[in-house]
């Protein structure tokens, strides 16, 4: 095998020489048709294998080595009918699914292609190269995985596992729109593969774009109604687009089918925390607790309602937990933060310090924050919004002046200044949207933002802002005038409101530094 990578002619060579004391033997005949395809001798190559495939019509190797030549030789429809025989005699091969579906695409059977990619897909088998990709991605060693996987696509660009690695290797690297991409094209291929729109709709509602989160859930219920994961994924994307009553109502009748799942009470306790049902979130916290005690998650919910008291025995628990080897990371990050709330309850100063601390330093360990990149930025925006700057790009936008938006430092009075607000008749409140931030998004990230930014002419300001107008519209149920925006990390899109919407509000909220920044450090973010 090495002779015919390396030297596919002396290959050839020796397989006559062997065919000469053996004319019968398939396996040199085989490997002939092999060594003429490595050194580009199709014609030769197709000669050698064609009987062999007709001899042979239950060999899987000679269908296979036959339908690739084939297809090398820019013959689609004969090469299909050779590898969908190869693939009915081994339909476990990790390529064949592929190549098939490959050559039906080509001869313009698109239905059958798009069945072999999703065959393809769901297959358990992978090419030993894709699968040490894939562990590279799962010791989340993303630089060389993207750098595989890259040449991996150039050779195989329609390998939907591949397309589909790629596509978290960009999401874990905050590439979302590549990611968005790669998905996106993977469903193209392959529509009714549900794994892929999963993906994508988890991707969809991480980024908040609820609406399309949503559509995408629906859709994989059309595929299949009975599927939990996707039944579970409508609930979720409802919570992101704000339907909190339709998502609480999908959980509590999974839950009444299973009660058993932990992670479903915790998800209906935030669920039922947002809709100021405390009684029931509280309830659901619990539940998720006596089901799975390690659940850090579901105990950070109960703690983070405030007028709860963690009591001794579930403190006893948050000690014996922390206490374990096998937490996960997320895990022992809520236990830290809950331990902290609880030693606040109690007065216990220097206990809730070192908790916090503690929850902190784990989080870092693996979230990582750029705290360079964020100044950098933040001067940019300082160095590039002046007066001159917005007097060069005056006109444009979207003219509406319905949005508010609050915004400023996490824990800085963003909650109370939308509430208050709220409470006049012609204002509605709709709590952080990630509207703006796709907006911000859609131009690029850190610099190539601004310098996207700036180079937007009018007509092109009118459409972002008529874009934030649009997928802001189903998050406004009453129908008021105004409506708040109070994503705190709108701070850094500044420019990009004033651009947009020219007409909208900007309230920036100030709190001590001390207090802002003691409630920041004892707060766990989601």
């Amino acid at each position: 095998m090495q002779c015919l990578h390396a030297d596919p002619a002396r290959a050839a060579t020796l397989c006559r020489a062997l065919l000469q004391g053996d004319p019968q033997n398939t396996d040199a005949q085989l490997l002939l048709s092999e060594a003429l395809r490595a050194a580009g001798d199709l014609e030769a190559a197709h000669a050698a294998v064609a009987p062999v495939a007709k001899a042979a019509p239950n060999s899987f190797g000679a269908q296979r080595q036959l339908g690739v030549i084939l297809a090398a030789l820019g013959s689609s429809v004969p090469a299909s009918l050779a590898l969908g025989a190869a693939a009915k005699l081994n339909p476990t091969h990790p390529t064949i699914w592929r190549d098939l579906a490959d050559q039906l695409a080509m001869s313009g059977d698109i239905a059958r292609a798009r069945d072999a990619y999703a065959r393809h897909a769901a297959s358990p088998a992978m090419e030993p190269k894709l699968a040490a990709l894939g562990e590279q991605l799962r010791t989340n060693d993303l630089s060389g995985a993207e750098e595989g996987l890259r040449a991996y696509l150039t050779d195989h660009p329609t390998d939907i596992s591949a397309v589909r690695m790629m596509a978290e290797c960009q999401a874990r690297m905050g590439r979302f729109t590549e990611a968005e991409s790669l998905l996106r094209r993977a469903i193209d291929l392959a529509p009714d593969f549900p794994v892929t729109r999963h993906a994508l709709a988890q991707l969809l509602v991480s980024l908040g774009r609820g609406d399309e989160a949503v559509s995408e859930a629906r859709n994989l219920l059309r595929l299949n109604p009975a599927n939990l994961g996707a039944r579970r994924l409508l609930g979720s994307a409802l919570n992101s687009r704000g339907d909190y009553a339709e998502a609480a109502g999908i959980y509590r009748q999974l839950l009444t089918e299973d009660p058993s799942r932990a992670p479903s009470w915790a998800t209906l306790g935030h669920i039922l925390k947002t809709m100021g049902e405390t009684d029931e979130a509280i309830d659901a916290y619990r539940k998720a607790i006596s089901i799975a005690p390690h659940m850090g998650d579901a105990y950070w919910g109960l703690a983070n309602l405030k007028t709860v008291f963690v009591d001794d025995a579930e403190v006893e628990n948050i000690r014996a937990q922390l206490a374990r080897t096998d937490l996960s990371d997320a895990d022992r990050v809520s236990f830290f933060y809950t331990l902290g709330r609880a030693m606040e309850q109690r007065g216990a100063a220097a206990e809730a310090f070192a908790a916090y601390a503690d929850g902190a330093a784990v989080r870092a360990s693996f979230d990582k924050h750029d705290a360079a990149a964020l100044t950098a930025l933040a001067d940019a925006c300082v160095r590039l919004h002046d007066s001159d700057f917005f007097a060069k790009r005056d006109g444009g936008g979207d003219a509406s002046p319905d949005p508010i938006f609050v915004l400023g430092l996490p824990r800085s009075g963003s909650t109370l200044v939308e509430q208050i607000l709220a409470s006049h008749s012609q204002v509605e409140g709709t709590m952080e949207l990630s509207d703006l931030q796709n907006v911000a998004r859609s131009l690029g990230a850190g610099q190539d933002y601004l310098a996207q930014l700036s180079s937007c002419n009018v007509v092109e300001r009118e459409a972002l802002g008529a874009q934030y107008m649009r997928t802001t519209r189903p998050r406004r149920k009453q129908n008021r005038p105004f409506f708040i925006d109070k994503m705190p990390n709108n701070w850094t899109h500044i420019g990009l409101i004033q651009l947009i919407l020219p007409n909208a509000k900007i309230i920036d909220t100030r709190r001590h530094p001390m207090a802002c920044g003691w409630s920041c450090f004892k707060q766990h973010f989601p």
